[in-house]
């Protein structure tokens, strides 16, 4: 199926999981936590095998129930995504999209653009050599049959830094492709180091390849940039709606959307950078309570990304109440339904009644979000475990103490 038909479908959500998030707003009255359930917890994670243990957990109605190095700096992996989906959701809002856009000078009568073509990018993570046909195929209909300018590639919108700091070599492009704001097949259609040095020439050539298909000739060079001549609209594409893109890259783990939305929203304040999107982020969840802890990605993919228990549920409690929690909550994986938990907690009673994000890297294992106790109580859980002996050990771990709280009577 196609990326982008696979990010639409995800818009729809099983009857079952809805049903689950209406119980949130019936609480019962408060009751004393059962002595029992911090003990569950603890129980549950002494096979972890790691050799950090922090944990946050609060009850709607109960407070805080349980908690260990809950502000203790630990490496959040993927659930760093949250931080940036949230910010992303709230600040360009879950409508907008991202249009990608072929300029140049006005077409003749007798089809030759006397002039420069130029694709320009928008920091969309999903444009395709699909979208490319399109964009060709509308050129064509309006009277495009020669290029007499050269190709441009402007990906201006972002600096032209390939990777963020902390990475590890190999993390481009295995984990997210030359980061840029024109990504063309996420950037891993090719893997030479040329390639993966500076994309954007690449991704122009194959925008040459699919207008020549298209019936149109294009004489002059492939260049990087923007060119010095005046030009105008010709062509564009929108990506599917952020609440799709955020949707995908928190269900999938997607690293390359993580960090793309981060430098647009560096983008917001004039430079598309990691640092600026940093900027912005800590910034915006300040301004909801949200002590964001020393990262230096959105994808959590860096070596240096720190987070607390603690930050990360309150992330979780700040979105409860932002415009945009409800969408924060229906991006996240659900247990034995959809995304990284489909195959987790299947046949508990956490099936269907956690929404968390995962996160998963060498001797780390990490997850927050949501869930949903047996008495319809709404649930904050952040566990993150490092330094782990064994990865399947701590899953393990973590999902018997994420099924206690779902099993929770009280």
């Amino acid at each position: 199926m196609p990326f982008r038909s696979q990010l639409v479908q995800r818009l729809a959500v099983g009857s079952a999981t809805a049903a689950a998030f209406c119980v949130w707003s019936s609480a019962t009255p408060a009751v004393a936590v059962a002595p029992s359930l911090s003990r569950q917890i603890d129980s549950a994670l002494a096979g972890s095998s790691a050799r950090v243990v922090g944990f946050r957990v609060e009850i709607s109605g109960l407070g805080v129930v349980a908690s260990r190095n809950a502000f203790s700096p630990l490496p959040p992996a993927s659930t760093q995504k949250s931080f940036v989906a949230l910010t992303a959701l709230n600040l360009l809002g879950p409508t907008a999209r991202l249009k990608t856009t072929v300029r140049g000078p006005s077409v003749s009568s007798d089809g030759v653009l006397r002039g420069p073509l130029v694709l320009v990018g928008s920091g969309d993570p999903t444009l395709s050599s699909a979208d490319l046909s399109v964009l060709a195929g509308k050129l064509r209909r309006r009277g495009v049959r020669i290029v007499t300018g050269g190709l441009y590639g402007d990906d201006g919108l972002f600096d032209r830094i390939r990777a963020a700091p902390g990475w590890k070599a190999a993390f481009t492009p295995s984990e997210a492709g030359p980061l840029s704001a024109l990504v063309v097949d996420r950037n891993q259609w090719r893997w030479d180091p040329g390639y993966l040095r500076e994309p954007v020439v690449g991704n122009v050539s194959r925008f040459r390849a699919i207008l020549v298909k298209a019936g149109i000739s294009v004489r002059g060079a492939n260049r990087r940039g923007a060119p010095l001549t005046p030009t105008r609209l010709l062509a564009s594409h929108d990506s599917a709606p952020l609440s799709v893109l955020v949707r995908s890259m928190l269900k999938d783990s997607d690293n390359l959307a993580a960090e793309l939305l981060l430098k647009r929203l560096g983008a917001t304040r004039g430079f598309g950078t990691t640092a600026t999107g940093l900027a912005v982020v800590r910034a915006h969840l300040n301004s909801l309570g949200v002590s964001m802890g020393r990262v230096a990605d959105g994808s959590g993919l860096s070596t240096y990304d720190r987070e607390s228990p603690a930050a990360e549920v309150a992330l979780l409690r700040a979105a409860q109440t932002s415009s945009s929690g409800s969408a924060l909550r229906l991006s996240m994986p659900v247990g034995c339904v959809d995304g990284t938990l489909k195959r987790r907690f299947c046949g508990t009673a956490a099936a269907s009644r956690v929404f968390a994000k995962s996160g998963t890297l060498d001797y780390i294992r990490v997850l927050s979000g949501y869930a949903i106790t047996r008495s319809g109580r709404q649930v904050r859980f952040a566990f993150m475990l490092s330094g782990c002996g064994s990865g399947l050990a701590a899953r393990a771990a973590i999902d018997r103490a994420v099924v206690a709280l779902a099993s929770y009577p009280g």
